[in-house]
């Protein structure tokens, strides 16, 4: 029997399930960070389409250790699904023009970063009076952001909250770098980016075979090769 998986969730599901052993996450998030290399990573945990309420839902959430220290990684994954104009600077652009119209970018990948981060920057409000924020694009229509009561919400921010470092890693089609206005520099620089032609490659390399055969079933809705 096979399994075939279905665009983005899809993919990134395939992708997981691959990962079965602690070498290879380390091999895979070293193409995000390379100075993890011949670093001794531990407690490695995934969260796999976890919500976090009113800040979104990660794609994917790796956590681990490194000399005692806990690592919180936001993975936001992102795939064509066909479309040729889909960049990394045409997402930028659209997140910085639409100050206004906030309902146009719910899916935007800057705005999901800039969301995980609201929580991070204010991780004592959010579970009781709420998080607000002057900037309309991360607000949306909301006045104030709060985790709410679900337990498993409330289980997965009570396991990553007291992290040491929280980064940021986007899986996407392509890499090019925005041009970020001086409010936007801080946060989004910080984000590392593996694109799926490298994810292809290593599956290829690590003879990752579901992931391969389901890369190959969505092939075109992925990345424009």
């Amino acid at each position: 029997m096979k399994i075939y998986t279905y665009s983005e969730r899809g993919i990134v599901d395939s992708l997981v399930y691959s990962l079965n052993d602690d070498e290879l996450v380390k091999k895979f998030l070293i193409l995000g960070y390379p100075e993890l290399r011949n670093k001794s990573l531990t407690d490695i945990n995934f969260y796999l389409e976890h919500s976090l309420s009113e800040f979104g839902s990660p794609d994917l959430i790796v956590t681990y250790k490194l000399a005692g220290k806990k690592t919180v990684v936001f993975i936001e994954a992102k795939v064509t699904n066909g479309k040729k104009s889909w960049t990394l600077v045409r997402q930028y652009e659209e997140y910085r023009d639409k100050v206004n119209k906030p309902k146009d970018i719910t899916s935007n990948f800057f705005r999901q970063i800039a969301l995980k981060e609201l929580l991070i920057m204010n991780k004592n409000l959010a579970e009781s009076k709420g998080v607000i924020s002057k900037d309309k694009r991360v607000m949306g229509t909301k006045e104030e952001r709060k985790l709410g009561e679900n337990e498993i919400v409330l289980k997965l921010f009570n396991s990553i909250k007291d992290a040491d470092k929280f980064d940021y890693l986007g899986l996407v089609p392509e890499a090019s770098q925005p041009f970020f206005n001086e409010e936007h520099k801080e946060l989004f620089s910080r984000i590392k980016y593996i694109t799926w032609a490298q994810i292809k490659d290593f599956a290829v390399n690590n003879k990752l075979q579901y992931f391969i055969d389901n890369f190959e079933w969505n092939k075109g809705l992925i990345y424009n090769e």
